[in-house]
C-alpha cells in the first residue's frame, strides 16, 4: 500500500508542478505587459508536455527563467515542511519537483532559444532523468524506510 501512496503522490505533485511552472511563465508574461497568456498541452513523440505562450514579452531571458525558478521556489517551502514533518511521500515528491524546476530554469533560460526544438526536448528529458536519479539517491534511505523494504 505504501508504494501506491508514494507513486500517486509523486505523479500528482509532478504534474501539478509542471502546471505551476507554465503558470509562472504566464504570470511573468503578464508582469512584462502581455495582455493574454495560454497554457497548451502538446505531444512530443510519446510524451505529453505543457507549454506556455503569451502575447508579448519584453525580456525573453527572464520569461524563460521564470517558470522553473518561480515554481521551484514556491514548492521549496512545501518540501521543507514535509521534511520537518518527516512524511516521505510528500518530502520526496516536493523536493524532487522543486529541485527539478530550479535546475531546469537555468537550462531553459540559457538554452531555450539556442537549440533546435528536437534537441532541446531530448536534452530537457535527459536533465529531468539525471535530476530524478540524483534526488532519488539522496532520498533512498527515507524511501526504503517508508516502503519497509
Amino acid at each position: 500500500m505504501n508504494i501506491l501512496i508514494m507513486l500517486f503522490t509523486l505523479l500528482v505533485v509532478w504534474f501539478l508542478s509542471f502546471l505551476l511552472h507554465e503558470f509562472c511563465h504566464v504570470i511573468e508574461g503578464f508582469r512584462q505587459g502581455a495582455s493574454e497568456g495560454y497554457i497548451y498541452l502538446v505531444q512530443y513523440k510519446l510524451f505529453p508536455s505543457l507549454r506556455a505562450d503569451v502575447s508579448s514579452v519584453k525580456n525573453k531571458f527572464l520569461f524563460r527563467l521564470s517558470g522553473g525558478l518561480y515554481s521551484g521556489l514556491l514548492l521549496l517551502p512545501l518540501a521543507y515542511l514535509a521534511t520537518v514533518l518527516a512524511y516521505t511521500p510528500f518530502d520526496y515528491a516536493f523536493s524532487l519537483a522543486s529541485i527539478t524546476n530550479i535546475v531546469y530554469s537555468i537550462f531553459e533560460a540559457f538554452l531555450g532559444d539556442k537549440l533546435e526544438y528536437a534537441k532541446y526536448m531530448a536534452m530537457h528529458y535527459v536533465l529531468y532523468f539525471i535530476t530524478f536519479l540524483i534526488v532519488t539517491i539522496m532520498y533512498l534511505p527515507s524511501i526504503v524506510g517508508f516502503l519497509h523494504l
